[in-house]
């Protein structure tokens, strides 16, 4: 069953097929950047230091396991700040004020699970904001960037988890 020509043709579907997830996989990844990783004392210190004067900070953690080798990349006010894999966090300090935080997976997205989402965040000099960002699979899914609901929780979960270099 399955041949033409002498030619097993299951064996052609799962070579095509293999070879299709090799390339949605190699593309998924194409954009991801490499970050500096700061240690654990780093972390902590980074955590703990107040914002200089008129600045507030903003933590970013991202957990999960969907879509953990690809990166998140994250924008404030309309410059790029960091990208972030699973498990990882980010600090940012920014003006205080009303921000804006945007995030995307895979650029080639324009709509469905990787397209741009975006939340107002609200900067109060000299605190620190705890977000949350992952990534759902699913009908309903995609990426979500959300404040979090406990800061002394997400602290907690910040401490623990690897933290990158921003890039601004």
């Amino acid at each position: 069953g399955g041949e033409a020509n002498g030619l097993d043709l299951s064996s052609v579907g799962m070579g095509v097929t293999v070879s299709s997830v090799i390339l949605v996989i190699g593309w998924s990844l194409s954009g991801n950047v490499k970050l500096r990783r700061m240690s654990g004392a780093e972390r902590l210190a980074a955590l703990a230091a107040e914002p200089p004067a008129g600045m507030g900070a903003i933590v970013i953690i991202r957990q999960g396991w969907p879509g953990k080798f690809v990166g998140m990349d994250l924008s404030l006010d309309g410059r790029r700040v960091a990208q972030l894999k699973s498990p990882s966090c980010v600090r940012v300090l920014a003006p205080a004020g009303r921000r804006q935080l945007s995030g995307y997976m895979m650029q080639a997205y324009k709509s469905g699970p990787g397209a741009p989402q975006a939340m107002a965040v609200d900067v109060t000099a000299g605190e620190t904001v705890f977000l949350l960002a992952r990534f759902v699979t699913g009908w309903k899914g995609g990426l979500i960037l959300e404040p979090a609901p406990d800061g002394t929780a997400a602290r907690r979960l910040a401490e623990r988890t690897p933290m990158v270099r921003a890039l601004v």
